[in-house]
């Protein structure tokens, strides 16, 4: 749950998917479910053998220029 906590200090997006998890279901429960995700991320980049920088890569590209089709 530490390893969450400071992920969600240190990174923007999970810190507003925090607050807003927050505001719906309450701090106990948001803190839970942003430590089941990041575990959820740790065990993909494992499984795939990955550094933080290629995850990272991979994110959603939704609403880009030129990407309608939702890949590269």
């Amino acid at each position: 749950m530490e390893a969450a906590q400071v992920t969600v200090r240190s990174q923007p997006q999970w810190r507003s998917k925090f607050f807003h998890l927050a505001l719906r279901r309450g701090r106990k429960i948001a803190k839970v479910t942003m430590a089941r995700k990041l575990a959820v991320h740790l065990y993909w980049m494992w499984r795939q053998g990955w550094d933080y920088g290629q995850f990272k890569g991979l994110g959603s590209h939704a609403g880009t220029p030129g990407n309608r089709d939702g890949g590269k």
